[in-house]
């Protein structure tokens, strides 16, 4: 599912972009998980309800989200069976 900046009319850091994607795959946002680059997806994903994984340089930063990875190999599906939401 492809959800774009033009099919929205409020963008990130607002959730309206994360909300319209589940709600044309049919899934309620709290079985949803977003993998997020920047904070302002971050604060969106974790607005719309969203468990969220924060792609980042830096872990010792701070940013919206408690889970943080530097790499997709780290995530496995036992990092996101401990996710914190």
């Amino acid at each position: 599912m492809i959800v774009t900046g033009d099919m929205v009319s409020k963008g990130k850091p607002d959730p309206e972009s994360f909300l319209l994607a589940a709600s044309k795959i049919k899934v309620s946002p709290e079985d949803c998980l977003v993998i997020e680059d920047g904070i302002s997806g971050m604060k969106a994903a974790k607005t719309a309800g969203m468990y969220c994984i924060g792609l980042v340089k830096d872990k010792k930063a701070v940013y919206p989200t408690k889970n943080l990875v530097t790499s997709l190999f780290e995530v496995t599906s036992e990092y996101i069976s401990n996710l914190k939401n």
